[in-house]
């Protein structure tokens, strides 16, 4: 990614006041920047709605979103749809917020790339997961 398109999206986040929603709907986003996402997101703004629908995300992009979420106390909506998640992503999600959720209370992940291995995941996930 250029170093152009690096600071459009920060100045975009950090124009955002910090504890509201952010939504970085269908701009084209790749896994090269949820680093700068989470970052500003959720370490920095500490958000508690981040929209990244109808963008490029796949597993590695989640795995870097996925460790962000061990620390969270703030995010209470994630919404993940139309992405390239597989279940690969949803595997490091539901790893996570299996021992480590007690603030996100929505995931939306419809439209992915995610099949019955991912389902049986996030149904795992949800017997120890008393939030989501």
């Amino acid at each position: 990614i250029s170093h152009y398109q690096k600071a459009k999206l920060e100045k975009q986040i950090t124009q955002t006041y910090i504890y509201s929603s952010i939504c970085l709907d269908n701009m084209d986003l790749v896994d090269q920047y949820m680093e700068i996402i989470v970052k500003q997101t959720i370490i920095i703004k500490q958000c508690s709605f981040i929209s990244l629908q109808f963008n490029k995300f796949t597993s590695i992009g989640i795995s870097i979103l996925a460790g962000a979420l061990t620390d969270n106390d703030t995010l209470e909506t994630l919404n993940l749809g139309n992405n390239y998640i597989s279940d690969s992503g949803v595997y490091f999600l539901a790893t996570i917020l299996a021992v480590n959720n007690h603030t996100l209370k929505t995931l939306v992940l419809q439209k992915n790339r995610i099949t019955d291995r991912g389902a049986k995941y996030l149904a795992r996930m949800l017997e120890t997961n008393q939030t989501l």
